[in-house]
């Protein structure tokens, strides 16, 4: 079980009651204390600590307290089902041309990284309203082609075949890149098949996440990490 602690500091004289889990004994605070709490007690998607506290007057409020993990999940090219990838935080670096590298850390102290790529190397895939890029078949000189179209330019171009890939990402504004740069604990493994969108989260909004979703990158054939730090 991955464990953690948040620390609770009461008023002066005064006791606090807290409540965040069922099936946990209620924690009565009269001090500055430590609580813990394992990677079962946290909210699925967000990871954030939902606790009920009791004021010395007998009224409740409910709290939530963002911490800085998120569960992610990943299927490996050896097997069929997911595995959780509990993600402890992550962080924007600088590297060489001013380009950013994203650091993602896990809870068994590993450290993947992964080059974000630049504008020029992307393709916006959404926009608001819909999907803005759209495939379309057609038959050239007796052989079936796909097409590209893009919906805010008009812009056709004819692509080897059609893509169809099971996206987990939703959004209005997801970018898209190829041949993405992951190093990962297993060695960085190049795949020039490798694909792979991500989103920013917005500031304005609590608990904001940010996503990278990435098919057929280093072991992975399919891997999905929401990140707290990938916010702008």
């Amino acid at each position: 079980n991955i464990k953690g602690h948040m620390m609770v500091s009461p008023p002066k004289g005064k006791c606090l009651l807290i409540k965040y889990n069922e099936s946990i004994q209620d924690f009565r605070i009269c001090s500055p204390s430590p609580i813990n709490f394992f990677l079962k007690d946290l909210e699925p998607k967000k990871l954030s600590l939902n606790l009920t506290v009791v004021l010395p007057d007998g009224s409740d409020t409910r709290l939530s307290w963002p911490t800085p993990h998120s569960l992610g999940r990943a299927i490996r090219t050896d097997l069929d089902t997911a595995q959780p990838l509990a993600i402890h935080h992550c962080w924007l670096s600088k590297a060489e041309q001013g380009l950013s590298i994203l650091n993602i850390k896990f809870f068994d102290d590993s450290v993947w990284t992964f080059r974000m790529p630049k504008p020029s190397e992307t393709k916006r895939v959404y926009d608001a309203n819909h999907k803005n890029l759209i495939m379309a078949a057609a038959v050239v000189k007796g052989q079936k082609v796909f097409r590209e179209i893009d919906l805010a330019s008009g812009k056709v171009s004819t692509v080897e075949k059609e893509i169809k890939l099971d996206w987990d990402m939703r959004g209005e504004e997801i970018f898209e890149t190829r041949g993405a740069r992951l190093t990962t604990d297993f060695g960085s493994v190049p795949n020039k098949k490798s694909i792979c969108r991500y989103q920013y989260g917005s500031k304005t909004k609590p608990d904001a996440l940010g996503e990278i979703e990435c098919h057929s990158v280093a072991v992975y054939q399919k891997l999905f990490l929401p990140l707290k730090c990938l916010v702008h």
